[in-house]
């Protein structure tokens, strides 16, 4: 598992947020807004030149795509459409993740997102892509999310975990980190409450799952530091408990 933060939890600038994921210790960033643009909006030179710089690699990109209603056909089919941009904006910045919301609403019936995520799916495999589906909308506990991505049933098609979303549902952590690997687990949002959550941690280890776990804070003036080496220590620990 790779520790990694969100970086306009930091700042909106995006050098000093890498900055502060470099002093941390934390091994990657994920990308939302810079400066006042939603990515892939942004001045993707100097993006480019931070990130390497820092020698950075990128988790995820979240462009705000299937925010909107499930209904909304004209609003799916464009954010269908703006994942050719995205995926241009990845395959420069070597990123193979889009983090999307799981739809508003509408009336309840996951059937109204099957389809949908399906033709994102499709879209995302053209551009050699995966997206992350977030527990939110139609979705917003673990079980409803891994029950959405086995229904969709596409390889390109994951689970992108929001602790904090999950909390807010009531979840227990470690039973949903268990479910949420057997359906495909992309990617965990860890929030300031990490240091508590070492059997979830364990249990993601002991899953397989090995990929980012990024760290969104509640607001810049949180200790950055004390939660990222929580973090830190958390996933050294969770690997050492899974291996022995």
């Amino acid at each position: 598992m790779t520790p990694a933060l969100l970086t306009d939890t930091i700042s909106p600038d995006v050098r000093r947020a890498v900055d502060a994921a470099l002093l941390w210790g934390l091994e990657a960033v994920a990308l939302r807004t810079i400066g006042r643009e939603r990515v892939p909006n942004t001045n993707e030179h100097r993006l480019l030149r931070v990130l390497r710089d820092a020698e950075m690699p990128v988790a995820w990109v979240d462009p705000g795509l299937f925010q909107g209603a499930a209904g909304h056909r004209a609003g799916v089919w464009n954010d269908v459409e703006a994942l050719r941009d995205v995926g241009t904006f990845c395959a420069r910045l070597g990123c193979s993740v889009v983090a999307v919301g799981s739809l508003a609403e509408a009336s309840r019936e996951t059937a109204e997102v099957i389809g949908p995520l399906r033709r994102l799916g499709d879209a995302a495999a053209r551009e050699g892509l995966r997206v992350g589906v977030r527990n939110e909308g139609m979705a917003p506990s673990a079980m409803a999310l891994a029950a959405l991505v086995r229904e969709t049933d596409h390889p390109a098609v994951g689970a992108l975990w929001s602790l904090r979303a999950s909390r807010e549902a009531e979840d227990d952590l470690a039973e949903a980190a268990s479910v949420l690997t057997e359906a495909g687990l992309l990617g965990v949002e860890a929030d300031e409450r990490i240091a508590d959550d070492a059997d979830m941690l364990e249990t993601l280890a002991r899953g397989g799952f090995g990929g980012p776990v990024v760290l969104a804070l509640e607001s810049p003036q949180t200790d950055g530091l004390a939660v990222s080496t929580a973090l830190v220590r958390g996933l050294r620990q969770a690997r050492r408990a899974a291996r022995g």
